[in-house]
């Protein structure tokens, strides 16, 4: 779908099963705004499950991962569901509107099975949940991103995509046209996912169905402000305390360098002693640091910072940074 109100796309790319606005114009100027200012993304596809009731709260905190009672209206967290064995299920972007009500975005074609899920673990309790895969999303992502001025508070909250400042704006079908107009008239300039892939690089700023995956332990890709310690139980806590008291995750989200000027072809492997050891998810060049940096989930035992791999077309690759997975 283009929007009349957006210039169209010279390029798309397709991510999480849909296409997305590869760029509109050449992506180190849309990357520049990010840096210096902020622009707006459309996100097709992203599906929305609300949560109402006076114990829509409680249950969300019992059942996910993040610290859900802390949470005030206007707030946003990340959070894992995760099945009863501590792997993952899906990646959710959890939002507090406003008292006793609730938002989850969810990934393209995510919402049905993720209502279901959380639909088996209601009994007594005071929750209602209603699937919504007509709504719409606008991001405004960059340096000076924030809500809009015109727009409703209870319509967007905060999220990030890059690692630098972001918000979402959730609207109708009949509130698209309008709201890219006054998008543009507030100076918001397009942006496709190509200037986004490359900052969130190198801010080591993973997506899920691109660098994190259902089935694993989400320790594998660090702690973050996903994954609360202190709150007590929720689905899956006992392996994720495990892991951490006790164990170690398989493998760790890293984020790699190259010393060498070209980018890649095809997918990369990192290899030792002839045997992968690791894939590289995202691969771009930076600006910033003029070279090509990746993001590569890595096995446990060979993970260290400064250490250098060679993919499988012999090209070396320095771990730069390591994801955070305990305290």
């Amino acid at each position: 779908m283009i929007l009349t109100a957006l210039s169209e796309p010279e390029y798309q790319t397709q991510v999480w099963g849909r296409n997305y606005a590869e760029r509109y114009r050449h992506p180190i100027e849309e990357y520049s705004i990010l840096r210096e200012s902020a622009g707006v993304v459309y996100f097709p596809g992203f599906e929305y499950i609300q949560v109402t009731g006076s114990d829509a709260g409680s249950f969300l905190h019992n059942i996910l991962t993040h610290n859900n009672l802390t949470m005030k209206p206007g707030d946003a967290s990340p959070a894992w569901l995760l099945d009863s064995s501590g792997k993952i299920q899906t990646h959710l972007h959890v939002a507090h509107p406003e008292a006793a009500s609730y938002l989850l975005q969810c990934f393209p074609g995510m919402a049905e099975q993720t209502a279901k899920t959380l639909d088996r673990y209601i009994f007594m309790e005071d929750v209602a949940l209603s699937v919504q895969k007509e709504w719409h999303t606008f991001s405004i992502q960059g340096k000076n991103a924030g809500m809009p001025e015109g727009f409703e508070f209870h319509n967007g909250f905060p999220h990030t995509w890059t690692g630098e400042p972001g918000f979402d704006l959730v609207l109708s079908k009949e509130q698209l046209q309008s709201a890219a107009h006054e998008l543009t008239q507030q100076g918001f300039a397009p942006l496709g996912l190509t200037a986004l892939q490359i900052r969130r690089v190198e801010l080591m700023q993973p997506w899920y169905g691109v660098d994190m995956e259902a089935g694993r332990n989400p320790l594998v890709y660090g702690k973050g402000s996903a994954i609360s310690y202190t709150k007590g139980c929720f689905l899956g806590q006992e392996t994720i305390a495990m892991t951490r008291d006790r164990g170690r995750p398989p493998m760790l989200l890293c984020q790699l360098e190259s010393p060498d000027a070209q980018m890649p072809p095809g997918p990369v492997s990192l290899v030792a002693n002839q045997k992968a050891i690791g894939h590289l998810s995202s691969v771009v060049f930076s600006p910033e640091y003029e070279r090509p940096m990746a993001l590569a989930t890595v096995q446990y035992t060979k993970v260290e910072k400064g250490r250098t791999y060679q993919d499988q077309n012999g090209q070396d690759w320095v771990i730069r940074e390591v994801a955070e997975w305990r305290e």
